[in-house]
């Protein structure tokens, strides 16, 4: 993820820096470059959930998040205390990754908080949702571009239209997953069955989970363009799930302006991104600084986020049992002060932290 992150800053910034010097700007540096990726990557070490690890004085513990593949919450223990870490807190039911895993007894949590102010539609809803408007865009003549991020959420989607297709929910028309990065990430999801929840895997013995009729991995960049340049309907699945970076900015690029075509989130939008303005209904939108006026139909199917909605991060806070103080994070102010007002309310002291803050708990 880290060389495929670094690659595509420097993909985009060709592009970028070509505008900027018709407009006179300074040119753009990338955040960080293959070598600085190296240099993080050797000193990366790897630790099973439920081992005990040292890290200076004190003691980590991981544990299963249920968010993506190999996504973990963090106990830290030291001195007789107990901080729990949750980092990106996944979902109960949903389709392949286990349920998160609970938490033990901790003084102080830090806990996510990005949909600590509303719920999440049933997945069997978001699925229904999903089929509704592939089956409405292709009845038009139109394409369904569908921003994904590489890992996890592609493969849901990937996992749920293959059910949709087989049940004959959804027409049959071409799917391709537009990404190096997804693809490989794919790969890794294939090998490591023994992650995937019971019912995935029953559902699944003996047949490839990502793979179907119609449906394509595309890696090679000459292959993209040809589809980003192609008239044809059908679904295209590509990062990232901001339209922040990656091939899914060259497909709405190109059919931004189509009003037979849907662009259909799956995942969290954050503030000022480009899947953020279009949620919004933006009239206008830039793409590689250039504006792009939107005919483009904007759809969400929010329930395949992989983040956990308010009552259930709220539930799976009140199955641990003791939480001296919490601390929401990793939310916009909105949703961090709502999940902290739940929280409280349900007999757990929970703020907001800001930068700079300190406490003894």
């Amino acid at each position: 993820m880290l060389r495929d992150s670094a690659k595509v800053q420097s993909q985009d910034l060709r592009i970028v820096n070509k505008i900027r010097n018709r407009q006179g700007l300074p040119k753009a540096e990338p955040l960080y470059d293959l070598q600085a990726v190296e240099r993080a990557i050797s000193r990366i070490k790897t630790v099973p959930y439920h081992q005990p690890f040292r890290v200076g004085t004190m003691t980590a513990t991981f544990s299963d998040a249920g968010h993506i593949l190999g996504s973990e919450m963090i106990l830290l223990e030291a001195d007789g205390r107990r901080l729990g870490f949750t980092g990106d807190l996944g979902r109960p039911g949903t389709a392949i990754i286990r349920d998160p895993e609970d938490l033990p007894a901790v003084d102080a949590l830090l806990t996510e908080s990005t949909y600590g102010d509303r719920d999440h539609t049933s997945h069997e809803e978001a699925i229904a949702h999903l089929a509704s408007v592939i089956t409405e865009t292709v009845g038009r003549g139109g394409r369904v571009l569908i921003p994904a991020f590489a890992v996890g959420r592609t493969q849901e989607v990937v996992v749920a239209m293959r059910q949709q297709r087989d049940a004959g929910k959804i027409p049959d028309v071409p799917v391709y997953v537009d990404s190096p990065m997804a693809t490989d990430a794919t790969e890794i999801f294939r090998k490591h069955p023994e992650c995937f929840d019971e019912e995935t895997r029953a559902r699944l013995r003996g047949s490839d989970p990502f793979g179907s009729k119609g449906l394509k991995y595309v890696q090679d960049i000459e292959e993209s363009r040809a589809l980003v340049n192609s008239d044809e309907p059908c679904v295209v699945i590509a990062t990232s799930g901001m339209i922040e970076g990656g091939r899914i900015r060259e497909h709405l690029q190109r059919f931004i302006g189509d009003a037979r075509s849907t662009v259909l989130f799956v995942g969290y939008q954050a503030e000022h991104t480009l899947g953020r303005k279009l949620l919004d209904g933006s009239p206008e939108v830039r793409i590689y600084g250039e504006p792009y006026k939107v005919a483009i139909h904007v759809e969400q199917a929010e329930a395949f986020s992989a983040h956990a909605d308010r009552n259930e991060l709220l539930a799976w806070a009140l199955r641990a049992p003791k939480i001296g103080r919490a601390f929401c994070v990793h939310g916009e102010e909105p949703a961090a002060t709502a999940h902290a007002k739940a929280l409280t309310g349900h007999g757990i002291p929970a703020s907001v932290p800001i930068v700079g803050q300190s406490e003894v708990v």
